[in-house]
């Protein structure tokens, strides 16, 4: 399994405590956290409106988030990443607000951000207090100036 690989290379080089498991399927969290504690984690959430969020299997709970539904926690998703045992609520960029990071931090929660393709964003993070954010794109490998 990957997060074997990824705890024993974090062992091997004492890095253990700089590297994080992130995943929109809480259920690899969970396995994460089985096979080693010492991985940080973060639970990515799917935003509103997206044609994965809140896929319902069989059994009615969504197929994402491992029998912690924000519906059994107040519609709080925040509430259900904490019942789910974790530690970091990690929604699309779009999607951070400060009464939404206020209720992470009310939870313990940190407050992580995925999606920021471009500065400006990354600048709202800032402003948001977000304490991580998962950059990507064209903008992140040019030089300043060009």
């Amino acid at each position: 399994m990957i997060v074997a690989g990824i705890a024993a290379i974090g062992h091997r080089y004492d890095c253990i405590d700089q590297l994080k498991v992130i995943a929109f399927d809480w259920r690899a969290l969970a396995s994460a956290r089985r096979i080693e504690p010492a991985l940080a984690t973060a639970h990515l959430v799917i935003p509103e409106g997206h044609p994965a969020h809140g896929q319902h299997g069989d059994a009615g709970g969504c197929l994402w988030n491992d029998g912690c539904d924000p519906r059994d926690h107040g519609g709080s998703v925040q509430a259900a990443i904490r019942a789910h045992g974790g530690t970091e609520w990690a929604p699309r960029f779009s999607e951070v607000s400060l009464a939404g990071v206020a209720a992470a931090r009310e939870l313990g929660l940190a407050c992580g951000a995925w999606g920021v393709t471009k500065a400006a964003d990354a600048a709202t993070m800032k402003q948001l207090k977000v304490d991580s954010y998962t950059a990507s794109g064209p903008e992140w490998g040019r030089s300043p100036g060009s």
